[in-house]
């Protein structure tokens, strides 16, 4: 019984201290989207109304066709093409 108190009791405590500081904005973590349709829109607007929950910190997107200009280039810069994923990612940790 006391090994159970202890558990639940630190990790109670360890998720309230990561809710704080993800609900303050202390800690985040950067996102970036693959794409840029409609879908990628709806899902980036969601992610803006929640993001003192979620803790994302939207950097961009990664263009999926050069010629679709509809959709997040609204919103965030676009960094890239995908050809060019992988250093995108390591320039934007």
């Amino acid at each position: 019984l006391l090994h159970f108190i202890l558990t639940f009791a630190f990790r109670w405590l360890l998720l309230m201290v990561a809710k704080y500081h993800l609900s303050n904005q202390l800690i985040s973590f950067n996102t970036l989207f693959v794409g840029n349709n409609k879908r990628a829109v709806h899902v980036y607007r969601e992610i803006k109304q929640n993001n003192a929950y979620l803790g994302r910190n939207v950097v961009g997107f990664i263009g999926i066709d050069a010629n679709y200009k509809n959709g997040l280039s609204k919103f965030l810069p676009q960094l890239g093409q995908l050809q060019n994923l992988e250093h995108i990612i390591d320039h934007n940790r």
